[in-house]
């Protein structure tokens, strides 16, 4: 019982782990993307 109740436990730590991941990963990636305009913006002038 006490196994199980600690598999689902990391099981839910895995899955919160993963979503903040997947957020994290999406504000990392456009913040990227606007840097990348930038740049390109800066060399265009």
């Amino acid at each position: 019982m006490f196994v199980h109740l600690t598999g689902g436990h990391l099981l839910l730590m895995y899955v919160y782990a993963l979503e903040n991941l997947f957020v994290f990963g999406h504000f990392i990636f456009f913040f990227l993307l606007c840097l990348m305009k930038k740049m390109i913006y800066n060399r265009e002038i």
